[in-house]
């Protein structure tokens, strides 16, 4: 029998995760589960630095907009910074490894006691912002909403379920069950936590925050 998995994000033929787990014989369906919504934004706070935690912070923030000549940029992630680069033609001042933790340990010996504006969502968990408090002169600002969508579709028939933030596993399981023969897969230690929140476990944790780290924990679990 075909083996089959769902990440809450959208796939494309080119798609890493999809790639990696077609020569194993995986069917993939992807989709977000997490309805977004650009907002406007009129009053930019001062700032030395500009960090931005996810894609859709950039896409939502940065086109059109006059980069300051003084202002510095910052992401969490390769992806992230991929995105920038796309946006302004260089890649950010600095880039963290994927993780909040180690990239907010990263990022205070340069933004140390500056003003950092974070461009985000209205239901982020601002982790990185968090764990600076008292270390940088933080201030989110909202440029997009992210809502769950109503009506996720029903994936207890498959036998890998892939989450890509905490929003989108709240979202799923907002509606469903885990079954007794799925395995639940996290992209990262936040939405681990609040998968575990939720009563799911066990939740397996890939090595790095990317989709090539989640195709190879799926196939590690389905790999006698």
């Amino acid at each position: 029998m075909r083996l089959t998995a769902f990440i809450s994000r959208e796939q494309s033929p080119s798609s890493p995760f999809t790639i990696l787990l077609a020569p194993h014989g995986w069917q993939v369906s992807g989709m977000s589960l997490v309805q977004i919504k650009p907002l406007s934004v009129s009053n930019v706070p001062a700032a030395e630095w500009w960090f931005f935690s996810s894609k859709n912070a950039v896409k939502h923030f940065l086109p059109g907009r006059n980069l300051p000549p003084l202002v510095r940029i910052g992401a969490l992630g390769e992806a992230t910074a991929a995105e920038i680069e796309k946006v302004i033609g260089r890649l950010p001042d600095f880039t963290g490894n994927g993780d909040p933790e180690g990239t907010a340990k990263a990022f205070y010996t340069l933004a140390k006691k500056q003003n950092v504006l974070f461009p985000g969502a209205v239901n982020s968990l601002q982790s990185v912002q968090s764990l600076l408090n008292g270390q940088v002169n933080g201030t989110h600002l909202q440029v997009y909403d992210n809502t769950p969508i109503p009506d996720p579709p029903d994936m207890t028939a498959v036998n890998a379920l892939v989450f890509t933030s905490p929003l989108n596993a709240q979202a799923y399981f907002a509606k469903f069950a885990i079954q007794p023969a799925q395995k639940v897969i996290a992209i990262g230690a936040s939405t681990t936590k609040a998968l575990q929140d939720m009563g799911i476990g066990p939740v397996f944790t890939a090595a790095s925050p990317d989709e090539r780290a989640l195709a190879a924990m799926v196939i590690s679990l389905f790999t006698s």
